[in-house]
This record gives structure tokens, sequence and C-alpha cells, in this order.
């Protein structure tokens, strides 16, 4: 806003000479920051907007979420797994599925002020268990990534039987590019999100852990996503 004020004692001067401005802002604060939580599938997550806060503080404040940029209706229209209280402090998400990782933004907007919260939501899918198989046989390792992973996916296999134990990357063939000695092989596709592969004709040797993680290009921020121990079983003659 701006005000006009003339100075008197400029009265020598030519009027236009004798008006002094005073500029007047209107401040407002702003608060930034972001926070990770890490989640298992089929729980219930209810996070606030903003974490440490009392809920009442921010009573008759305006409060919007939005999820990976795309706003969350406000209560009662929420959807189904994302649901807001009914002023909109707390967010529950449940069940939770991997569908539901990505970023949930809060915005509060009180007595001139804003805080803005980031929450990245981590879908933790990793799993660990036992395959046994019988030897000549064909079997499937699965590996199912969340939709908002961009990371590419490694295999690898760890043979303990070998002295100090050996850990090996693995290089699955294309399914349309098999030759005579690919065994192992991407069920659908090394792009997809399903990372599934399948391994023909197991041999006793093939036993061992096997691991599918994700890795960012600089090798940091390794994800495992399935554990696997294949244990193959002799054929009776």
């Amino acid at each position: 806003m701006l005000m006009w004020h003339r100075d008197t004692s400029c009265t020598l001067l030519p009027p236009p000479s004798c008006l002094v401005v005073h500029l007047c802002l209107s401040i407002q604060l702003f608060s930034s920051s972001v926070g990770v939580l890490k989640v298992v599938p089929g729980s219930t997550l209810i996070f606030p907007c903003l974490p440490g806060q009392k809920q009442k503080g921010f009573a008759g404040a305006k409060i919007t979420w939005k999820y990976n940029d795309s706003p969350v209706p406000d209560y009662p229209e929420s959807l189904e797994q994302l649901k807001l209280s009914p002023d909109g402090f707390f967010l529950e998400i449940s069940p939770v599925s991997v569908a539901n990782e990505g970023e949930y933004e809060c915005v509060i907007k009180h007595n001139d002020m804003e805080w803005q919260k980031v929450h990245l939501v981590q879908v933790d899918v990793s799993s660990s268990y036992i395959l046994k198989v019988n030897e000549g046989s064909t079997v499937n390792l699965p590996c199912e990534l969340p939709p908002s992973s961009k990371d590419q996916v490694h295999w690898y296999r760890y043979d303990k039987g070998v002295t100090n134990g050996t850990r090996k990357q693995l290089n699955p063939a294309e399914t349309a590019e098999t030759v005579d000695g690919d065994r192992l092989e991407w069920l659908f596709g090394p792009f997809e999100k399903d990372m599934t592969v399948t391994l023909q004709e197991v041999k006793m040797q093939d036993a061992g852990m096997y691991y599918c993680e994700t890795a960012e290009e600089d090798g940091r921020d390794v994800r495992n996503f399935n554990t696997i121990e294949l244990i193959v079983e002799g054929t009776l003659s």
C-alpha cells in the first residue's frame, strides 16, 4: 500500500518535489520442511499437517493437502483411502498400499502466516521367504516395485556354500532374445514395475540367496525389495 504525505518544509520548491513516499509492506512469514514416513502395506497411517504442533492452535485456519501435486478433497468428500479429519489437520491412509507412496504436501494459512509441510511416504514392500523347488523345474522369483519408483533394478545371488560367500549380479535375458544356455530371463521385461525373473531347468548349484534391489545411479540409497532363499531338492532316480 502506498501512502503520500506532503512535507510543508519544502514550500520554496515546486510542489511535485515536496512529496515524500512511504512504502508499507505486509510481510508474510513462510515455514517449509520435509519429513519421511516409512510404513508397511496393509497398515493404517495417520499423520498431522505439522508434527509437534497442537491442533487447537490452528482452529479456523485454512488447511489444504495435495498428493503428488493433485488436491486431496476436503472432509467429508476425501477419497476412500485418503481421509481428512473435519478440520483438515490430520490425514489418514488406510489400508496402505504401494500405490500410496509419494509426496503429500500440506499448507496452513492462518493469521497472515503460512506454513508448508511435505511428507514423503515410503511403503516398505520388502519381504523375505524360502522357496523349495525340485531339480529340473522352473521357478519364478518375484519382485514388484512401487509405482513411484524410478530407480534401476538389479538381481543378485549370494552363494553361502562358497568359501567366504560370493555375491554376484545377475543379468536376466529378454524373453524374446534368449539363446541356448540362457536359463534366467525377465518374466515381463527389465523396464516394467513387475521385475519378476524366471529360472528354468533349476540345477542344484542354483541354490542360494537371491536379492532384488534398486539403487540410484551413484550407488546411494540402496533399497531391498525381496530376499529369497532358493532351496533345490534332488529328484529321486
